[in-house]
């Protein structure tokens, strides 16, 4: 005998007629409803994406307004970055007027009373020189295998018939920095150009002067900076911090390539054209 409880008659006969019964097609509910909202939505209002990008350029407008204010301007200091040499812009101090003369006293007027003179305005001076004027007195000195074993750079091709360097150094700054020097031709005393080649490990830092110049460049295609006018080098030494520097008076051009930084040198007669060719027939 089962013990499944006896089926009531009248279940039954709803389960039969539920079988039979024909349903009506579900309706797009989701459909209908987007198709609402969207008509309900007041006019004007902008989808997401475009808010956003409103908002974008306001903020935009906003650092732009702010830029030109002179007040706001002389406390941003600028920082470039190319691999492991940073270049600081100097501030943006405004002028101060110069003082007017004073009125001459009238019979009906008191003299006014002596004033100040204003403090002529702070500068970012301009790089002193250092304990080591040239690129010569770098310490280090060694042989071209003996550099590339520590650090793998890579020799221009350009000028044609460009020979070797004629000096070498290696010199540590919490990674290897290779310097290769080219002398002009008869004058061992004469820096033709210089080449510099920092590892990842090494960091140098630039710090302009009001008279120099930087300029956004590419060297084969990817970002790199010229800088003209003279400046101060500087080597960081994880011990001391910023130590070693030299004022540098040319031309210079900082790129990487293949995980070194190189920083090319020369004097005032390397143009940025020149520069470029050389950094990029780099073999």
């Amino acid at each position: 005998m089962s013990d499944r409880p006896p089926t009531d008659p009248l279940e039954e006969r709803l389960r039969e007629a539920g079988a039979r019964f024909e349903y009506p097609p579900t309706p797009a509910i989701a459909r209908d409803v987007r198709r609402r909202l969207a008509a309900e939505r007041p006019r004007g209002t902008l989808p997401l994406s475009l808010r956003r990008l409103q908002a974008a350029v306001a903020i935009a407008c906003a650092l732009l307004l702010l830029l030109a204010v002179p007040e706001v301007r002389a406390g941003i200091r600028a920082l470039l970055r190319i691999g492991s040499v940073q270049v600081v812009l100097p501030t943006s101090t405004p002028l101060v007027p110069a003082p007017t003369a004073p009125p001459v006293p009238t019979p009906t007027m008191r003299p006014a009373q002596p004033t100040s003179t204003p403090a002529p305005p702070t500068r970012t001076p301009v790089p002193t020189a250092t304990p080591i004027p040239s690129v010569l007195d770098l310490a280090g000195e060694t042989t071209l295998d003996a550099a590339r074993r520590r650090v793998p750079f890579k020799l221009p091709t350009y000028p044609p018939g460009i020979s070797p360097p004629d000096r070498v150094f290696v010199q540590d700054f919490g990674g290897p920095v290779a310097a290769l020097v080219w002398l002009v031709p008869g004058n061992p005393s004469q820096v033709r150009f210089s080449l510099h080649a920092l590892t990842s490990e090494s960091f140098a830092q630039k710090m302009a002067g009001q008279n120099t110049v930087v300029k956004p460049v590419t060297v084969h295609g990817q970002p790199a900076l010229w800088v003209r006018g003279p400046h101060l080098l500087e080597f960081y030494q994880h011990r001391t911090g910023f130590g070693e520097g030299r004022e540098v008076l040319g031309n210079v051009l900082i790129w990487t390539q293949d995980g070194l930084t190189y920083r090319l040198e020369g004097d005032d007669a390397l143009t940025m054209e020149q520069a470029v060719k050389i950094a990029e027939s780099l073999r």
